[in-house]
């Protein structure tokens, strides 16, 4: 097992102290003038490294404390920068948090409230409501979308509405309870200004290809958790978990499809942005 710098320092201020000691009481039970000499200049030596190790005890324990990354440096800076979730959103993320229920970055929440706010949609199709935390985001970010936003679990959805009427927001999101590729299959000819891909890691590109005949042409496909913790960008092994697998199965459609412009963010999880060209 690798030994932290703290350990090792620890285990050389005993080493050192040991030595200072057993120097100390030679020099006192020693009856040779040689012997009380060498137990002494051993002493003193074992003393200065002692102070010396006092010196340095600060900088030891800096360098066991966990390093904070660049970019988790650079995320925390901004985020300083930004305006504080409303108490709303602030309660939804911790009991999120709370109850290890999947939500948006706040970071990649920040930008799909961006472009809302930018596209101006009338309507917005939504994967993957869990307890309302995105579609929340979305509502307030322009008044005048219309949300439906899809849920198969009757506990989350009925979390969601209590959500959405509190905020205010309930008359314009609509949660549909059924699981979403049933849900894409019954659009008709129904035309999104945004689809908002957060559901099914493994059923990823299967959205994409049955959702953008729904989607109006200029309108965006967003979709979150692109770099998937890190994993989608390791080399492929056949070890790799089914929603790795899918998740890398989007990307590769995403960034290539003839009908997109597309682009993955390295924001929060990885979220993609793409437009649809015709």
């Amino acid at each position: 097992m690798t030994r932290t710098p703290r350990e090792n320092f620890h285990d050389l201020s005993n080493a050192v102290g040991g030595i200072l000691v057993g120097a100390e009481l030679g020099e006192r039970r020693s009856k040779a003038d040689d012997d009380r000499a060498t137990f002494a200049t051993l002493a003193s030596g074992a003393r200065r490294a002692a102070e010396l190790m006092a010196a340095l005890r600060p900088a030891i324990a800096a360098a066991s404390e966990p390093v904070q990354s660049d970019v988790a440096r650079d995320d925390a800076y901004i985020e300083s920068l930004s305006s504080k979730l409303s108490p709303l959103l602030q309660r939804t993320k911790v009991e999120c948090e709370r109850d290890s229920i999947p939500l948006l970055d706040v970071a990649s929440a920040r930008l799909l409230a961006l472009l809302v706010s930018l596209a101006k949609p009338r309507d917005i199709l939504e994967l993957g409501t869990a307890n309302g935390y995105s579609a929340l985001w979305m509502a307030q970010a322009f008044d005048g979308a219309s949300i439906v936003t899809v849920e198969p679990d009757n506990g989350r959805a009925v979390t969601a509405r209590a959500l959405f009427a509190e905020a205010g927001v309930a008359e314009r999101i609509e949660i549909v309870e059924r699981p979403a590729l049933a849900v894409i299959a019954d659009l008709g000819d129904r035309r999104f200004d945004i689809v908002f891909i957060d559901a099914v890691k493994t059923e990823y590109a299967d959205y994409l290809e049955a959702v953008l005949p729904n989607v109006r042409t200029g309108g965006l496909v967003v979709a979150d958790n692109l770099v998937w913790s890190h994993r989608a960008s390791t080399v492929p092994s056949n070890d790799d978990d089914p929603a790795t697998v899918g998740i890398r199965r989007f990307n590769a459609r995403f960034l290539s499809h003839p009908s997109l412009r597309a682009v993955i963010l390295p924001v929060g999880d990885g979220i993609g942005v793409g437009v649809k060209t015709g």
